[in-house]
């Protein structure tokens, strides 16, 4: 089991029961920015991440890119995102994203 413990620009890390960090995102820690991971949000069991790269939709053991501008938006298997996104709120049953 793995609790999540915050954001630093290069990724996602969590903390196991012996406080083993682990990043949960390795694929793109060498992408660093400051803003990585600023104004997240819970949606839908999801973690709604902004990144340099875009927005991704997190879970344990899997992350995707979620890509607003296209059709099937919300579907990571579908698009690879559309560059920097800043911040992220969720509402109800909508989310809404700045890029």
């Amino acid at each position: 089991d793995q609790y999540v413990e915050g954001f630093k620009p290069d990724g996602l890390w969590s903390l196991d029961e012996n406080l083993y960090p682990r990043n949960e995102l390795p694929d793109l820690s060498r992408i660093q920015d400051a803003a990585n991971g600023v104004r997240m949000a819970q949606y839908g069991g999801d973690l709604l991440i902004p990144h340099v790269t875009g927005l991704l939709r997190w879970r344990p053991q899997k992350w995707r890119f979620l890509g607003m501008s296209q059709e099937g938006g919300t579907e990571g298997d579908i698009t690879k995102g559309w560059g920097r996104c800043m911040g992220v709120v969720g509402y109800g049953n909508m989310f809404f994203a700045v890029r």
